[in-house]
């Protein structure tokens, strides 16, 4: 069964958030409600997994100081079990105009090896974009 992963309806209102609170146009929240409320207020669409019970925004502290954020190990664990068990690679639906004629993806990988070089490769970015 795989696990529910944080969604966000709107991307566009969601990157804006995060850019007010990393600039400190706007107070970050230090609880799960103040997230969502303040997710809520922004008109993001946050959907927050029931299994989430707490809260904590990391923000680096200066560019000189280089911070890795690693992604839990039970839900790398959940994509890989997902992907290998058949299911296929999904991406932001955002990415949809950014390639090919038909709006999504050109060459999506459907074996198991392709899809775990996939896995690897957003895990990787998504690391080096979160201290970046």
């Amino acid at each position: 069964m795989a696990l529910d992963r944080l969604e966000i309806a709107d991307m566009v209102k969601w990157g804006n958030l995060v850019k007010s609170w990393a600039t400190g146009a706007k107070q970050k929240p230090t609880t799960l409600q103040q997230f969502k409320d303040q997710c809520a207020a922004a008109g993001v669409g946050a959907s927050v997994p029931a299994y989430v019970t707490d809260f904590e925004l990391i923000q680096t502290p200066s560019i000189s100081k280089l911070v890795l954020r690693l992604p839990p190990k039970e839900l790398v664990e959940d994509s890989e079990s997902t992907l290998k068990a058949g299911a296929g690679y999904t991406i932001p639906g955002f990415y949809s105009g950014l390639f090919g004629a038909q709006g999504g993806p050109t060459n999506m990988p459907t074996d198991e090896a392709g899809k775990m070089k996939l896995h690897a490769q957003r895990i990787g970015d998504y690391t080096m974009s979160n201290c970046f």
